[in-house]
C-alpha cells in the first residue's frame, strides 16, 4: 500500500518540488542576503512549512488528476494503472481531502505566524482549481496546459514572495541579479512544462479522444502539435542563449556554465525525437 501510494501522488516529483524551493530560498535568496547581510524573513521552519504545503497541493494535484482520468487510463495505459488495481478509488477520495486539509491547515498556520493574511486566499485559489481542473480546464486545448505550466512555475515565484520583504533591503545589483535569477527559471520552467504537457496529450490521445476531451492533439491534429511544440522549444533556446549575455551568467560556476549547452543539446534532440514519434510509446519515452 505504501508503495502504491507514492506511486500515486508521484513521490519523485515531489522531492524535485522540494528541492527546487529549498535551492530557491537558500542558494540563490539566502546567498544573497548573506553576503548583504540581511536576515530572511522565512525561519527553517517556515520555510519547511512553506515547502510542505506546496509539496501537499501537488500531490492532492495528482491524486485528482488520476481520479478524474481513470476511465482514460484505463485505455491509454491498463499496465500502469494504479487505481482499482493497487489502490482502491475510495483510499484516493480519503487520501485527496487529507491533503487538500493538510496544505490549507499549513498556508492558514503561516499566513497567522507572518502575519501575512492578505496573502492567505493564494492556497484556497489554487486548491480549488486543482479540483477544477480535470473537469474544465483540462477539457480545453490549451488552458488546461497554460494552467500546470503556470503551477510548475510557481513553485519558484512562492519563495520570491514569502522573502520579498527581505528581498527588497538587498542593494540595487542584489535584487537584479536574485530577480534574474529566479525570472529565468519560472520562464524556463513555464515553456518546458508546456512542452511536456502537449507531448502527453500526443501520448494520451487515444483515451482522451474516446472521453471526449478536446486536446490541442485532438483537436488541431498530430502536425499542428509537433509544430507547437517547435515553435514553444525555439522560444526555450532563445531564452537559454539570451541568458549568456546577461551579468549574472558571469557568476555562475562551471557547473552553472555548462547547464546551458547541455539543455540546449537536450531541446534540440528532444523535437528532433518529436518529428519522427508516430505512437504512444514514443511520445511516453519523449514526456
Amino acid at each position: 500500500m505504501l508503495i502504491a501510494t507514492l506511486r500515486l501522488i508521484r513521490f519523485p516529483n515531489l522531492l524535485v518540488v522540494g528541492l527546487t524551493q529549498w535551492l530557491i530560498a537558500r542558494q540563490i535568496l539566502g546567498q544573497a542576503f548573506q553576503e548583504e547581510n540581511i536576515a530572511p524573513v522565512l525561519s527553517m521552519t517556515e520555510l519547511g512549512l512553506l515547502i510542505f504545503a506546496t509539496i501537499c497541493v501537488t500531490a492532492l494535484g495528482y491524486v485528482v488528476n488520476d481520479i478524474s482520468d481513470y476511465e482514460i487510463d484505463l485505455i491509454n495505459k491498463p499496465d500502469k494503472i494504479i487505481l482499482g488495481r493497487l489502490i482502491e478509488r475510495k483510499y484516493a477520495y480519503q487520501l485527496s481531502y487529507l491533503l487538500a486539509g493538510l496544505s490549507l491547515t499549513a498556508s492558514l498556520y503561516l499566513a497567522i505566524r507572518l502575519n501575512e493574511m492578505e496573502w492567505i486566499w493564494l492556497y484556497p485559489v489554487f486548491t480549488g482549481l486543482l479540483l477544477a481542473y480535470p473537469a474544465g480546464l483540462k477539457r480545453s486545448p490549451i488552458a488546461g496546459n497554460v494552467f500546470v505550466a503556470l503551477a510548475c512555475a510557481a513553485t519558484a515565484g512562492l519563495i520570491w514572495l514569502g522573502e520579498r520583504k527581505s528581498w527588497q533591503l538587498l542593494s540595487s545589483t542584489g535584487q537584479e541579479q536574485t530577480a534574474q535569477l529566479i525570472v529565468l527559471f519560472m520562464l524556463y520552467a513555464f515553456i518546458a512544462t508546456w512542452i511536456r504537457e502537449i507531448v502527453k496529450d500526443l501520448e494520451d490521445k487515444e483515451g482522451d479522444e474516446r472521453q471526449g476531451r478536446r486536446s490541442l492533439a485532438i483537436r488541431w491534429g498530430d502536425t499542428a502539435a509537433k509544430i507547437t511544440t517547435g515553435v514553444l522549444s525555439f522560444i526555450l533556446l532563445l531564452a537559454l542563449v539570451g541568458i549568456c549575455s546577461l551579468p549574472v551568467y558571469q557568476d555562475l560556476n562551471i557547473i552553472g556554465k555548462l547547464l546551458i549547452p547541455v539543455l540546449s543539446l537536450l531541446i534540440i534532440f528532444l523535437n528532433w525525437r518529436i518529428r519522427s514519434a508516430q505512437a504512444s510509446p514514443d511520445y511516453h519515452q519523449l514526456s
